[in-house]
C-alpha cells in the first residue's frame, strides 16, 4: 500500500476524534463550587438577566459559586476591558432560580476519542518516519550506490547504536 494512502487513512481516522471533551448533562444537586457549567435558561430569565449582563443570553457559561437547591450563583464573563496591550475579562455573579434553568451541562474528557487521537497521531508520525527512511532505498536517483560518480553532501546524519 502506498505511504500516502496510509497517511490519508490515518488522517481520516483521527479527524472525528478531535473533540476530546464532550458535554454531559448534570443535575443541580451534583454541582460543586468551582465547577464550570453551561446553563440554558428560559426566555423570561434571559430577559431579566439582560439588564445585569448588558445583553440577552439564554445560555450562560460560567463557574459555580454556590448552590442551595433552589437557585444557583454563577460567575459569568460580562465584559472585556483593554488597557494598552492588556485585555482583562470582567466577571459578574448572577443568581439564577432553579426553575429558570432548562438544562445544565459540564464538559468531561472523552477517553476513547482522546486515545484515538493520540494513537492515530502516533501512527501517522511513525508512518511518516518509516516512509522517509524507506524512500531512497531503490530509487537510482537518490541511492549513492547506483551513481558512483555523484557528489553527495549529507544534510543530516543519524547514528543509531
Amino acid at each position: 500500500m502506498n505511504v500516502a494512502r496510509i497517511f490519508a487513512v490515518l488522517l481520516l481516522l483521527t479527524v472525528p476524534a478531535v473533540a476530546c471533551y464532550r458535554s454531559v448533562p448534570v443535575e443541580m444537586d451534583q454541582l460543586a463550587p468551582g465547577m464550570r457549567v453551561r446553563a440554558r435558561l428560559t426566555r423570561e430569565e434571559a430577559s431579566q438577566l439582560a439588564r445585569a449582563l448588558g445583553s440577552e443570553r439564554w445560555q450562560l457559561d460560567g463557574k459555580v459559586v454556590r448552590t442551595d437547591g433552589t437557585s444557583i450563583v454563577l460567575e459569568v464573563p460580562s465584559a472585556s476591558v483593554q488597557r494598552g496591550m492588556t485585555v482583562s475579562n470582567l466577571h459578574q455573579w448572577v443568581t439564577v432560580p432553579a426553575a429558570a434553568v432548562l438544562q445544565l451541562e459540564t464538559k468531561r474528557l472523552d477517553q476513547v476519542r482522546t486515545g484515538l487521537l493520540i494513537g492515530g497521531s502516533a501512527l501517522a508520525v511513525a508512518a511518516l518516519v518509516v516512509s522517509t527512511f524507506n524512500t531512497g532505498r531503490n530509487n537510482p536517483v537518490t541511492n549513492p550506490k547506483t551513481q558512483p560518480n555523484a557528489v553527495w553532501i549529507p544534510v543530516l546524519r543519524l547514528h543509531i547504536p
